[in-house]
């Protein structure tokens, strides 16, 4: 994910360019 330095060490679900684009309710697990 260009833009951003952050690894994703925790996983997609807490990737923070993720929860820009998708709506954390579309995101198994990530409720």
């Amino acid at each position: 994910m260009p833009g951003l330095p952050i690894p994703k060490q925790d996983g997609s679900k807490h990737s923070p360019s993720d929860a820009l684009k998708i709506p954390s309710k579309d995101i198994p697990g990530s409720d």
